[in-house]
């Protein structure tokens, strides 16, 4: 089964949030009244369900095997001495509230707005790009090294390939490495040709928010039509 082609980014990040239910009761029934008109757009939901469901199993049984090896060894060897097991659960919950009690005002803010870029859709069946839908696919699942691995040697072979150091970005972003992710997502952001400028404008003040470069937030200036203006707005406000 293949994606369709013609698919925007735009409608690939709503095919996500509909089948993560991230959208609200508004935007799933307005989605839903527009898929019943849409076969293009219904097949590629139907496709990436089936996807994600596939991606889904694997990475779960992936996290299970490796939950089993890692606790069972302490379960059998703690199974006794049950107060040890409380009390890790006290430091554990302690270091939380510690943690909660005392973030800086621009950790508190990257909580509020931080959100995780969930990825395109995957073809079924691709043969074209494969390693770029590969190392997708490792995106997905959470297997972040993988993915720079694999998009790295992409990039090298082609440099102005947007799609791919965004996504470079992103799986660094999402490592938490956000020194790291910055220079991948600031070269995006100042291509105004990109489809991912907005994306990348977007996930470089949430760096900067981590590595505490308030001065640079405050002198953003959203890109034409961002969808991220006003959150953009709120974190400058917040920073004044």
């Amino acid at each position: 089964m293949n994606s369709i082609k013609n698919i925007s980014p735009e409608d690939f990040g709503r095919i996500e949030n509909y089948l993560q239910g991230k959208m609200t009761a508004l935007e799933k029934k307005e989605f839903e009244t527009e898929l019943e008109n849409n076969q293009e757009l219904k097949q590629e939901v139907a496709i990436q369900k089936e996807l994600q469901l596939s991606i889904e199993a694997g990475g779960l049984k992936e996290s299970l095997d490796d939950i089993h090896d890692a606790v069972m060894p302490e379960l059998k060897s703690a199974r006794n001495n049950w107060l040890a097991i409380a009390a890790g659960f006290a430091i554990l919950i302690a270091a939380g509230v510690w943690a909660l009690n005392f973030q800086s005002p621009t950790d508190s803010l990257f909580a509020e707005y931080n959100t995780v870029d969930p990825g395109l859709p995957v073809p079924m069946s691709a043969s074209a790009d494969y390693i770029f839908h590969d190392a997708m696919v490792d995106y997905k699942a959470g297997k972040y090294e993988k993915s720079i691995e694999k998009w790295t040697a992409l990039s090298a072979q082609n440099p102005e390939n947007f799609t791919i150091t965004y996504y470079l970005g992103a799986s660094f972003f999402n490592q938490e490495k956000y020194t790291e992710a910055l220079p991948y997502f600031e070269k995006v952001m100042m291509d105004s040709n990109s489809k991912f400028q907005a994306k990348a404008q977007w996930y470089t003040v949430l760096s900067w928010l981590k590595t505490e470069n308030t001065e640079a937030i405050k002198q953003v200036k959203p890109v034409s039509e961002s969808p991220f203006a006003e959150k953009i707005a709120s974190i400058q406000q917040e920073l004044k």
